[in-house]
């Protein structure tokens, strides 16, 4: 197991889901961006990668002997695939979310935040 490997399975275990998260932002963007031809589509894309993962995890859904890595690149591939057969990849969003809030992003970490404490 390659230390980027142990340091994923450790956040896993802890439930440092934002951590684990944020390690894989910028491949997951480039891989949707080149995926979709365009830097629109990638984001919202990428963006629903992420809630996938976020919401496989929440589901309690792990990974056993399986590198999260490849977990990464396998959903990213299959909401990619998605997304080019026409089917909707977008997840609805957490029923928590304040979207009354000047910036719904600091709604979702003050979420994880809270869930930390």
């Amino acid at each position: 197991m390659s230390d980027d490997d142990a340091r994923d399975a450790h956040l896993l275990e802890t439930g440092r889901i934002d951590r684990l998260l944020a390690t894989y932002e910028l491949v997951i963007l480039a891989r949707c961006i080149k995926g979709t031809k365009g830097p629109h589509d990638g984001q919202d894309v990428a963006q629903d990668v992420m809630f996938r993962l976020f919401r496989e995890f929440e589901a309690g859904k792990r990974y056993e002997g399986i590198p999260y890595r490849v977990v990464v690149h396998q959903v990213t591939k299959w909401t990619l695939a998605d997304f080019h057969a026409g089917r909707r990849t977008d997840v609805p969003l957490p029923d928590e979310l304040d979207l009354a809030a000047e910036d719904v992003g600091d709604g979702v970490v003050s979420a994880l935040w809270l869930r930390e404490l």
